[in-house]
């Protein structure tokens, strides 16, 4: 099975928050495979249902200009996003293992975009059987830093830091049940 590491910024951190951009990276137990990121055009969210939060909008506007690129100037539609990340997913792997930060954000937001897009639960391109909580990997093992590389809040950036974090924990698991 292989592993995807899932990072989205949003407009809000409830299941129906227009999402502006999803950034994922195929991993192995030694490192990053292969890139996915695109930005979402936050209007294609909104005519499909999702909500912004005016708290998490101001909460976007104190963040780095860096990390703001793109987000707000989109012209890639919900549905398209959703279909391209999907052939991605698709191309690597008969299936995956989705991590997201916490069992209740990033693979929780995402499934819910497709559903509000019109897309068929069996289009979703995993199993929820498999969603993965990288939350909760890095709290089992504290002591285990992550080396954050590139912009915070980009979410490519964010999901490469989360995938070599994620490698280090799991080679860290499987250590310590050797002893």
């Amino acid at each position: 099975m292989t592993n995807i590491m899932l990072d989205l910024e949003t407009l809000g951190i409830k299941s129906d928050s227009v999402i502006l951009s999803i950034g994922a990276v195929y991993f192995d137990e030694k490192a990053i495979t292969e890139e996915f990121y695109t930005t979402i055009n936050m209007q294609s969210c909104v005519d499909y249902g999702l909500k912004i939060y005016p708290h998490t909008l101001q909460w976007w506007m104190n963040q780095s200009d860096k990390a703001k690129i793109g987000l707000f100037d989109s012209t890639t539609s919900l549905p398209d996003a959703l279909m391209d990340f999907s052939k991605w997913v698709l191309k690597g792997a008969d299936e995956v293992r989705m991590w997201g930060n916490g069992e209740d954000f990033d693979n929780v937001l995402l499934r819910q975009a497709y559903l509000s897009a019109g897309f068929s639960p069996l289009c979703i391109p995993w199993n929820f059987r498999n969603n993965m909580s990288y939350r909760t990997l890095k709290n089992l093992l504290p002591h285990v830093k992550m080396d954050r590389i590139g912009e915070h809040h980009n979410a490519l950036d964010d999901a490469k830091s989360q995938a070599l974090h994620s490698i280090q924990l799991l080679k860290e698991l499987e250590n310590g049940s050797k002893k």
